[in-house]
């Protein structure tokens, strides 16, 4: 995973950004850490979860960052595992970090939606 990719994938979004956000998604997207990888079984795009800083990345086959998407940091604190289901739907699990371990589902439709 190329540093220099993640953090010129999306300027816009950091530019659109008042500067305080823009230097929090900048520390978020500086610190990934992968912590788990499945491929989609019907895309083939790679899912990369970061326990710090709870962040997923999608690669397509051809391994162009294709989508980041910040994960709630609340809800979701540390997520380690990923995998999809038969019908396509995604699930993460996160350590619970003081709490119970926790684990989502994303319905195949809404994964995009991240």
């Amino acid at each position: 995973i190329n540093d220099h990719e993640i953090m010129g994938f999306d300027q816009k979004e950091l530019q659109s950004k008042n500067s305080l956000k823009a230097k929090k998604l900048k520390k978020r997207l500086r610190d990934f850490s992968p912590s788990g990888i499945v491929v989609h079984p019907k895309t083939q795009d790679y899912f990369i979860i970061s326990a710090k800083g709870s962040t997923l990345l999608i690669f397509g086959p051809d391994l162009q960052l294709k989508k980041i998407a910040l994960l709630n940091t609340k809800t979701m604190c540390q997520p380690e595992g990923i995998c999809f289901d038969h019908q396509y739907n995604m699930y993460i699990s996160s350590e619970g970090k003081n709490s119970e371990a926790k684990f989502f589902r994303f319905d195949n439709q809404n994964i995009i939606d991240l």
